[in-house]
């Protein structure tokens, strides 16, 4: 049972991992940042149950907070969780919960998995929009031409490369004894 939890842990950990890796591909196009993490994310809820989704995410989550340089950019600090984007980072616990849900619950995995991570993309991008918001006392239609609109299709490039490599990944971890 230990073992199991520790194996776990040392995935989550790894996962947190890779998100701090991909926030760091990015093409800087304004406040908001394009950047790979979103793929972590649908990874992570691809392979845990719902539990250790939300672990694994509260750890990139929590130590980016602690100031540990890990989000897009090399930043990091409670500042940047309340600043522009952390409404954004937010969700990609919603993303992981989602589609680690999906998983759970269906054998018909891939196609309740594209719903789950649809879903949780649109309450990633309503999150992260209305913290926008709030944060620059702006307006829907100004929030959302800077904040949804040059993201929709590399995000939903993001979602279909993540279906494509979370199968195996998934497979691969549970052979393994490690999730």
């Amino acid at each position: 049972m230990k073992s199991k939890s520790v194996r776990r842990l040392v995935v989550a950990f790894a996962m947190a991992f890779l998100t701090t890796v991909l926030a760091q591909v990015q093409i800087e196009i304004g406040p908001i940042p394009i950047n790979l993490a979103l793929i972590s994310a649908y990874l992570t809820g691809m392979v845990f149950t719902p539990l250790w989704a939300l672990i694994s995410m509260g750890i990139y989550l929590g130590l980016g907070a602690l100031g540990l340089p890990i989000f897009s950019g090399f930043t990091g600090g409670l500042d940047i969780l309340l600043g522009e984007s952390g409404g954004y980072l937010l969700g990609y616990l919603v993303i992981a919960l989602l589609i680690s849900f999906a998983q759970k619950i269906s054998e018909e995995k891939l196609r309740y998995t594209l719903i789950a991570a649809a879903l949780g993309l649109l309450a990633c991008y309503a999150m992260g929009t209305a913290w926008f918001m709030f944060v620059n006392h702006a307006t829907f239609e100004q929030s959302a031409i800077i904040c949804i609109t040059p993201f929709v299709l590399p995000d939903l490039g993001k979602l279909l490369l993540s279906l494509i490599l979370g199968q195996g990944l998934r497979d691969k971890l549970y052979l393994e004894g490690m999730v």
